[in-house]
């Protein structure tokens, strides 16, 4: 199945954060980038309502002249990798490996099984043109109906021995 796989899902959605579509990729583990990235804040002032402020990021100006959040990054919380060693020289280095052990001599046994776990993690988002409001169609930008997204991701290993 295409959600097993897929690291990130991009572009128009047609549809905001909390519709079926949003609700259905955040069931399969992903999360919407701009949630974690951008404040929550309204006009200088800290929202009261308990749904997403990303959601309200201005990212399409439909031909109705309706100012909406349809462009999305979402990204596979984490993904699992086996990674199966035949000897100590094959393993992963023990400063990579999460584990409870210190011991010079326990890293020496052997683990024929390490999970390696890679997580995507957003560090910043950027809707241009970037000096206008996140919350309003900028009137001066007549380039697209659709503002330009741009995600930094960061990309985390960590080494589970098993």
């Amino acid at each position: 199945e295409l959600l097993d796989c897929a690291v990130l899902i991009v572009g128009d959605l047609n549809g905001n954060y909390e519709d079926p579509v949003g609700a259905h990729l955040r069931c399969a583990g992903y999360s919407e980038a701009m949630l974690s990235c951008i404040p929550c804040v309204y006009e200088g002032k800290a929202r009261k309502s308990t749904s997403p402020c990303a959601s309200d990021v201005v990212t399409h100006l439909t031909h109705r002249q309706e100012m909406i959040h349809c462009d999305h990054v979402w990204i596979k919380q984490s993904l699992n990798f086996q990674s199966y060693a035949n000897n100590i020289n094959q393993r992963e280095p023990a400063e990579n490996v999460a584990s409870g052990a210190t011991n010079k001599e326990d890293d020496k046994e052997e683990h024929p099984t390490n999970i390696t776990v890679w997580q995507c993690r957003p560090v910043n988002v950027k809707v241009f043109p970037t000096e206008a409001s996140l919350f309003a169609w900028p009137e001066e930008f007549v380039l697209s109906d659709h503002r330009p997204v741009l995600v930094e991701l960061e990309l985390v290993r960590t080494v589970v021995r098993i």
